[in-house]
């Protein structure tokens, strides 16, 4: 009797056991695009099986996806609980229906999300404490609420977390840089501790130098960044996590989830002043300091017809490498110049981009006794008293030693050259009076040789004119290819020198020193832009600011294109190479 009162009791925990329940719930309704939301499905049953989850990746992409399990005996009643959470991360924006879910026969609930943009918080679901309030946040900051265009501001990007963010770094939109030089300033952030809203965070702190290409109210650079925190893991095994901490490795962070925190700071503008009237674009130099200096190579004076080497040395403070101004040497009769290509190179200093730059000049002679060497003189606007200035290396007097052994071979080449003078005089003479003779006498069977003559010449110049053509055309080919076959092996300081030959030869003869000559002859808005991420990323060596087959897809459609197919462009070229 005993025995089946046991077997009744027995069946009746089992049929109360089958009472099987499926049910979907959602951590919060409304998320952002970065966000993850973390879905649970409670089964209460005996099933193994699990609940089929295919359904939800086509509107999220699952990140992670855990299972617990536990038995209970209440007031004689056996019950299994089963729970699945899944972090899924939006693929769209709006509102999304999370459909039913099946297990077995049975079905779940629904559920509706609302999915909006990135913002500059976002939240840790899995922390109880003021759930409510931002866990993280992301803003900017500039240092001055207005500033004249292509002058050095900073931006400095906060980063707050009370979690524990792992890894990430900012990046800068790739909409928000077609305005914009944006120059790192710190490798590592500055962090510092704080308290907001009675929560402990730590305070990380980017420096960006910016350069407004373009004045009026514009947009600063939107920062986004990609990080993550570790949810802890739900291991009871503190002694054993405790060892592993002994050993230097987190026993959390390896057994943990990583839970994507991605932000991005808000929009907003600055008012960027235009260039003050009196200045034209290649004399705008807003900074806050410039020095010119020079020095010279000759040891044992100057003589005659030896090239002596001067040195010039730029020091700007506040200014990118591609601001760099070109140096007008004046030209003297006395003195032959050959300056050669600027070497530049920047620092960061307290602060502030610092561009230091040597031109080598070399000085030749050719007359002895006092000679004047030129002044050279840049004009900059100083930003931190609001004025013009003129930075200056006074002319200088130099003496010049007579070279006997050139004077010489000079008095042999003049006395050849008078000889050349007489023989050359004597010949027309002569060529004259043969002219005079023949030509007094016209004949039909002389007109008619003049006619072929003429003819002949003027075919022979048409023939010349049209191999220029050609020859120039191929010569434009080679140099168009030497700068597209250069970017292909990635030997991108060789197309920037290519591109210059290109350029000089392309617009002959216009002078062409540097890129911003080549942006104002071009006048193309999307090439300008790839020159401009050519220099920074020789600067930079950062692969995110070019794109090397992108540039030579635009490069060949300007290679093709006449003087007059360039159209305006409103935006600022970066002023000097």
């Amino acid at each position: 009797m005993r025995k089946i009162k046991f077997l009744l009791f027995f069946i009746f925990v089992i049929v109360n056991a089958f009472a099987a329940e499926l049910s979907l719930t959602v951590d919060k309704k409304s998320i952002s695009e970065a966000d993850t939301l973390y879905l649970t499905i409670t089964y209460t049953g005996d099933s193994d099986n699990a609940p089929d989850f295919s359904e939800l990746e086509k509107d999220f992409h699952v990140v992670s996806n855990s299972t617990s399990k536990q038995f209970n005996f209440i007031n004689g009643k056996a019950t299994q609980l089963k729970q699945w959470t899944i972090g899924l991360q939006p693929l769209r924006l709006g509102k999304i229906n999370i459909a039913p879910v099946r297990l077995d026969k049975l079905i779940s609930n629904s559920a509706e999300i609302e999915v909006t943009e990135v913002s500059d918080v976002a939240f840790a679901p899995d922390y109880k404490e003021n759930a409510n309030s931002p866990f993280f946040k992301i803003e900017q900051q500039v240092n001055a609420s207005s500033f004249y265009v292509q002058q050095q501001a900073l931006l400095f990007v906060h980063i707050y977390d009370s979690v524990g963010l792992q890894d990430g770094l900012p990046t800068i939109d790739e909409e928000s840089k077609s305005n914009w030089i944006i120059i790192p300033l710190t490798n590592h952030p500055i962090i510092k501790q704080d308290v907001i809203n009675q929560r402990h965070v730590n305070v990380a702190t980017y420096v960006f130098a910016i350069f407004a290409q373009k004045s009026g109210e514009i947009e600063l650079p939107q920062v986004s960044f990609d990080g993550y925190y570790i949810k802890n893991a739900r291991f009871n095994a503190p002694s054993f996590g405790d060892d592993l901490m002994a050993l230097g490795i987190d026993f959390n962070h390896v057994f943990g989830q990583r839970i994507p925190v991605r932000m991005k700071t808000k929009k907003e503008k600055v008012n960027v002043l235009p260039i003050p009237a009196g200045y034209s674009v290649k004399e705008w130099l807003p900074l806050s300091d410039l020095q010119l200096s020079a020095t010279w190579s000759a040891r044992n004076g100057f003589k005659v017809g030896e090239a002596v080497t001067r040195t010039i040395n730029i020091k700007a403070v506040g200014m990118n490498e591609s601001m760099l101004p070109a140096i007008d040497f004046v030209d003297t009769p006395d003195i032959k110049q050959y300056p050669e290509k600027p070497v530049a190179s920047e620092e960061v200093i307290n602060g502030q981009v610092v561009t230091s730059a040597q031109i080598n000049n070399v000085y030749i002679p050719t007359k002895s006794g006092d000679l004047v060497v030129p002044a050279i003189s840049i004009r900059w606007f100083d930003v931190q008293n609001n004025k013009q200035q003129i930075a200056t290396i006074p002319e200088e007097k130099i003496f010049v030693l007579p070279n006997p052994d050139i004077e010489s071979s000079q008095d042999k080449e003049d006395a050849k050259t008078v000889e050349t003078n007489v023989f050359q005089q004597q010949n027309n003479n002569t060529l004259e009076d043969v002219t005079e003779k023949t030509f007094n006498k016209p004949s039909k069977q002389d007109n008619k040789s003049h006619v072929y003559l003429f003819a002949i010449l003027f075919s022979l110049l048409i023939v010349f004119i049209v191999g220029l053509f050609f020859l120039k055309r191929k010569k434009m080919d080679k140099s168009s290819k030497s700068v597209i076959s250069a970017m292909k092996r990635h030997h991108y300081q060789k197309a920037k020198d290519d591109l210059l030959l290109w350029a000089k030869k392309k617009y002959y003869p216009a002078d062409i020193n540097n890129f911003n000559d080549i942006m104002h002859l071009v006048n193309d808005d999307a090439f300008s832009e790839q020159l401009s991420a050519l220099n920074r990323f020789l600067y930079s060596n950062n692969a995110e600011f070019f794109d090397s087959n992108k540039f030579i897809t635009i490069f060949k459609r300007v290679n093709k294109m006449r003087k007059k197919e360039s159209k305006n462009n409103d935006v600022l070229p970066n002023l000097y190479d």
